[in-house]
């Protein structure tokens, strides 16, 4: 019988004692945010809730995180929200930065850029790599803010550093042009290549632009051909263009007018002002006039200075539109604009 009460006791000591040990746990991790966001991670949401209505930091934005995406909860934008913002209240970099993000999509009932660059600055300010790319790149654009190329290039610089490759590419723009820092072509090379190791689409293009212009390097047509097909197969209309014009000009590749013309069409289709003339004109010199005035019609829309130095060559070349022509290309570019809204930007 004695022994029987001692198991007892026993179980009910080990019981208290894990209760105690599982309260205290949540009560640390409530303090302050003090669970760490890997962590936060790990949970799952039933032991994300105590934490996060206790007012632990880590645990309420990923309790968002998992609203947000409906990760293991009911998706529930809204509810996400509330609790991103209430861990960015509290000074929690990687909220303060998705809330950034989320003024700057327009997810919180419209963009709102002022207020984004506030969200990304506090991050930034705390570390947050994303977060300083961010507020560089508000200072780069002067959205939301008064555009400032020093400030910029501090932010950037810093989540160039870290590894982030959208920050890169922007630095060596700034040093290529001597924007808030001494123009230095050797430094925009580095920087863009460091971008295009990492597969970053626009740090290929500007990689490739440095082989063709000889910039911070020796002139490589065969590498700068290599840099704008990789970049272009990832979707920059740039390269697209830049592309498709290397196969018109025979530069650093064997020309290929069927090549070039559908690296035009794929970079006039995302908007591309001389990509759109030059397939005007490819379309022009091949006699198939309405489609060569509809790709030249959406080009106007977008560029008039391509447009009017394309009619200028046709002209040259005694290539004229008539009247039914322009019409019907007229009608073909409005059709194409209504399934392809980046056509005209």
């Amino acid at each position: 019988m004695a022994s029987t009460m001692m198991s007892f006791r026993t179980i009910r000591v080990k019981s208290i004692c894990y209760t105690l040990g599982l309260t205290l746990a949540v009560l640390i991790g409530a303090g302050c945010g003090k669970t760490s966001t890997k962590a936060a991670k790990d949970m799952t949401p039933a032991e994300l809730k105590p934490l996060a209505e206790a007012g632990d930091a880590a645990a309420q934005f990923e309790f968002g995180r998992r609203y947000f995406e409906g990760n293991g909860l009911l998706q529930d934008e809204k509810m996400g929200v509330e609790w991103y913002h209430k861990s960015a209240e509290q000074g929690f970099a990687e909220a303060e930065a998705t809330m950034g993000r989320l003024c700057d999509e327009g997810d919180l009932g419209g963009e709102d850029f002022e207020q984004a660059a506030k969200w990304y600055l506090k991050a930034a300010e705390k570390g947050n790599v994303y977060g300083q790319y961010r507020v560089g790149y508000h200072y780069f654009t002067g959205k939301g803010v008064d555009q400032d190329y020093i400030k910029a290039f501090g932010w950037l610089h810093k989540a160039a550093a870290a590894g982030r490759p959208e920050a890169q590419v922007l630095v060596g723009s700034l040093y290529t042009h001597g924007w808030g820092v001494e123009k230095n072509n050797a430094e925009a090379f580095s920087w863009f290549n460091k971008a295009a190791n990492q597969n970053e689409p626009n740090g290929m293009y500007f990689l490739g632009e440095c082989f063709k212009l000889g910039v911070g390097t020796a002139t490589n047509l065969a590498k700068a051909f290599a840099c704008f097909k990789k970049s272009a197969e990832m979707g920059t209309e740039k390269a697209q263009a830049e592309l498709g014009q290397m196969y018109v000009s025979g530069i650093g590749v064997k020309p290929d007018d069927t090549e070039a013309a559908r690296w035009f069409e794929a970079a006039a289709t995302q908007g591309n002002a001389k990509a759109q003339s030059r397939l005007g004109l490819y379309f022009a010199l091949t006699t198939n006039l309405v489609e060569s005035y509809k790709w030249l019609a959406l080009c106007r829309a977008n560029d008039t200075n391509w447009f009017e130095s394309t009619l200028d060559v046709l002209n040259q070349r005694r290539i004229n539109f008539s009247a039914e022509q322009m019409r019907l290309g007229q009608k073909l570019a409005a059709e194409f604009i209504k399934t392809n809204r980046a056509a005209t930007h």
